[in-house]
């Protein structure tokens, strides 16, 4: 009997062990290790340090073979780390659009957010990967997807002034007038940070420069406590 349990531990060592060369083999995209490992049985979803699979760090790594390869042995395309990332999200984070589009060929949850509320389209926006972004949109992302703080696609897109992702926001019907959850709207972000083209973009597309926010504040008050006089001038 003791032996009995003594085989069973070793066995389950051995699994664990090669769970993990599974997944380092995948992060090094060492598509015949790969092979190897997953010939042996092993748990093609098993998680490793902070919850990610071999899927999720390939996906990471622009590994589109291993990918590929990883998905056809029934790796989880949805499954989620400790923090709700998923292979999806560490693509577009990254700007692997090969790997995107095959996730997305193979119905990965396009909207599926991390513990944070964000989705693979917000994270595409904050890592500027516009392309991603464009892709995402147009497989059916959420344009109107928040985090937890309220922070839509508009506002994500502010934090980095990119101009290029804010015109294909607005482009594809992004409300210019988001806001989050203390009634801050992308004016004002854009106005406190001196992002006059984005300003002047904003407004040619009928944004509402007299909101108010929770601190009784406009875009133009904003503006003129951190003396950008020329968006000043365009918000009076």
């Amino acid at each position: 009997m003791k032996l009995l349990i003594i085989i069973s531990i070793l066995i389950a060592v051995n699994l664990l062990g090669s769970d993990i060369k599974l997944i380092e083999a995948a992060k090094a995209g060492n598509i015949s290790k790969v092979k190897s490992i997953l010939a042996l049985g092993d748990n093609v979803n098993r998680a490793g340090k902070g919850g990610a699979s071999a899927l999720m760090w390939a996906s990471k790594n622009n590994e589109l073979d291993v990918v590929k390869l990883l998905v056809k042995n029934g790796a989880n395309i949805n499954m989620q780390d400790a923090g709700g990332f998923h292979a999806l999200i560490y693509a577009s984070s990254e700007g692997n659009i090969e790997v995107v589009k095959f996730l997305l060929d193979m119905k990965a949850d396009i909207d599926l957010a991390t513990n944070n509320g964000k989705n693979a389209l917000l994270y595409a926006i904050k890592s500027e990967q516009l392309d991603v972004a464009k892709l995402l949109i147009s497989s059916g992302a959420s344009i109107k997807a928040k985090d937890m703080n309220g922070c839509g696609v508009l506002c994500q897109a502010i934090q980095t002034e990119s101009l290029d992702t804010v015109e294909l926001l607005v482009s594809k019907g992004a409300d210019a007038n988001e806001m989050d959850h203390e009634n801050h709207t992308v004016l004002m972000a854009a106005s406190e940070m001196g992002s006059k083209e984005i300003v002047s973009l904003l407004l040619a597309n009928g944004v509402d420069k007299k909101l108010k926010d929770s601190n009784d504040y406009r875009a133009v008050d904003y503006a003129q406590e951190e003396e950008f006089d020329e968006i000043v001038k365009l918000l009076k």
